[in-house]
């Protein structure tokens, strides 16, 4: 189960562990679309990041501290379900027009 969905909002935390400084982060959808997340204080050294995804596919999650990325990032997460859409890996071409043809 990918838990993810379509137009449903997504979260997750990130702890600075007493660090001080900026938190900042983006999500690359599978068609290329670059979206802000939502970034808010849970409790003093805790932030929610918050999305919603457009489209099914892998999308990947940019997560910054003071401008770099944090270990991990960018984050990769699976929207929907295995197969459907977004995964060029499950697509094959195949057949004698690829065997002979010419350019």
């Amino acid at each position: 189960e990918s838990g993810l969905k379509v137009n449903q909002p997504a979260s997750f935390a990130v702890r600075l562990n007493g660090a001080q400084g900026a938190i900042d982060a983006k999500v690359h959808s599978p068609s290329g679309a670059l979206e802000d997340c939502v970034v808010s204080e849970l409790e003093q050294d805790k932030y929610a990041i918050r999305f919603i995804p457009r489209e099914n596919g892998i999308h990947a999650i940019d997560v910054k501290f003071n401008s770099t990325h944090i270990p991990g990032s960018p984050f990769q997460v699976r929207v929907g379900e295995p197969g459907q859409g977004g995964d060029a890996g499950l697509v094959t071409a195949y057949g004698s027009g690829l065997e002979r043809g010419t350019t």
